[in-house]
């Protein structure tokens, strides 16, 4: 939780949302996270599936515990993650609830505002030889196909073709 927990943000509203990157991967049409949790379109409230320390619901995330909505303020963030062969990177709000630290914050709730399916972001990590697998280069055929599938069921949230074009329209932010 280094980076991610080092101080209480206090409780923030959704206007005063802080924003930052995430991966999940791509399941039957939705997007899927770290623990296996779908997230759908709209706000989302965290809920405790890891419950390393009993603590009470009210208290996501909590300090003793893993959980709530994990977001980086850089790409740099994600590369320790796993995020299996088709990647998806995102831009989350995170409001509620907050932890942070120099490397993102965890929320009580988040929302999904931008989505980048990174295939390239896989062949990158390839090639610094931290990642165990290959991925060949996805067809623009593919990548419009998954893309399409994946818009059906997150209506509203913008694709980008790079992360740098996500970031761009939506900026990270961080609690000053």
């Amino acid at each position: 939780m280094q980076g991610f927990s080092d101080r209480d943000l206090g409780v923030l509203r959704k206007r005063d949302a802080l924003a930052g990157v995430r991966c999940w991967y791509p399941k039957d049409g939705a997007l899927v996270g770290v623990y296996g949790k779908k997230w759908e379109p709209g706000p989302h409230r965290a809920a405790c599936t890891v419950h390393l320390n009993d603590h009470a619901d009210t208290m996501i995330p909590s300090w003793s515990c893993w959980c709530g909505f994990w977001a980086g303020y850089t790409t740099g963030s994600l590369r320790d993650s796993s995020y299996g062969e088709k990647p998806v990177v995102g831009v989350i709000r995170g409001w509620g609830r907050m932890t942070g630290g120099n490397q993102g914050f965890r929320a009580e709730r988040a929302e999904i505002t931008g989505l980048h399916l990174a295939y390239e972001y896989v062949k990158l990590r390839e090639n610094t030889g931290t990642s165990d697998y290959y991925v060949p280069p996805e067809s623009a055929w593919k990548l419009r196909e998954d893309e399409a599938a994946l818009a059906e069921r997150y209506p509203g949230i913008p694709f980008y073709p790079s992360i740098d074009a996500m970031l761009e329209a939506h900026p990270i932010r961080r609690k000053k």
